[in-house]
């Protein structure tokens, strides 16, 4: 047998190489547990799968620092659709996903939570292809006031958005590595920018971007500071590109930088939307890998490790 032949089957027999990467959560106690709750934004839609999703990003990031290298294992707990909201208000409650249990039966040093994005999808009464129908009609998760007793905003803090927001940083609270319970960060999703293209719905996904880019940037700080939390709200929305009164293309807001058209050419897409639109993908909800990365960083700064 030639020498080229013997290396290739040594090579074939030889076990694969052990991967760099930790099986999390980690069972041993040999790293720091972080858990990523999320949905479709944190499962990495739209990413081109893999390490590029943002909590595998994360990882990547503190694998690539010395001083944190070996020391951390990030779960991504990211399920596509879900709601922070609670049946009948959601229409598919991260409660009921299978994240959940991941999330309920295991123990945690730190949890980030980003969910909000599809409890704002309030295109009551339109066509299924909107989004997912539920009890309240299609894609109903977020009334207008004047449909039920609460704000629209949900200013006043007495909203099913905000109780089930505090129920969930309730039930995290018990699941610590130790008595004191896991670091909880709360986070503001990214904006959502406009449909954009011909014929495509002016509420991409059925959600409301008032809700998205003007409610949560003040709305979920609020939460954060209502439960005690220890340190502040990890701002997502701005470090993605978000800004105040960020509309879907509407009178002064359409000369805003950071709306942009959403046609993804590969040779001409709006550098405004780098962190939505390019060649990879172009989507006016999902971030892109580059989006996906600044998230990891933001994620990665507002954490206090």
């Amino acid at each position: 047998m030639s020498s080229i032949l013997l290396a290739v089957a040594a090579s074939l027999a030889a076990p694969p190489s052990p991967s760099p990467w930790p099986t999390c959560p980690d069972t041993t106690g040999k790293r720091i547990n972080i858990g990523c709750v999320g949905d479709s934004i944190t499962a990495g839609a739209h990413s081109s799968g893999g390490m590029k999703r943002y909590p595998e990003q994360l990882l990547e990031l503190l694998e690539n620092q010395t001083s944190t290298k070996g020391k951390y294992c990030v779960t991504n707990m990211g399920e596509s659709g879900s709601t922070m909201q609670k049946s009948p208000h959601g229409d598919s409650p991260y409660w009921k996903r299978n994240s959940f249990k991941t999330l309920s039966e295991n123990k945690w040093d730190i949890v980030v939570i980003m969910l909000g994005t599809n409890d704002a999808k309030d295109a009551c009464g339109q066509p299924a292809s909107f989004c997912k129908a539920n009890v309240n009609g299609s894609c109903c998760n977020w009334p207008h006031s004047g449909q039920t007793n609460w704000t629209q905003d949900c200013s006043n803090m007495d909203c099913p958005f905000v109780t089930d927001y505090n129920a969930m940083v309730s039930l995290v609270k018990t699941l610590g590595t130790t008595a004191a319970g896991p670091v909880i960060y709360t986070a503001i999703p990214p904006p959502l920018m406009t449909g954009g293209s011909p014929g495509s719905p002016t509420k991409p996904y059925g959600m409301n971007q008032t809700i998205i880019n003007d409610f949560f940037p003040a709305l979920i700080p609020k939460i954060n500071a209502a439960n005690k939390l220890p340190h502040p709200t990890i701002d997502v929305f701005s470090a993605l590109g978000g800004s105040a009164n960020l509309e879907c293309g509407f009178g002064a807001q359409k000369s805003f930088a950071q709306l942009c058209d959403h046609k993804c050419v590969a040779s001409a897409h709006d550098p405004a939307c780098i962190f939505q639109c390019d060649a990879q993908s172009c989507d006016p909800c999902h971030p892109n890998d580059v989006g996906y990365t600044a998230l990891a960083k933001a994620v990665l700064a507002g954490l206090v490790l």
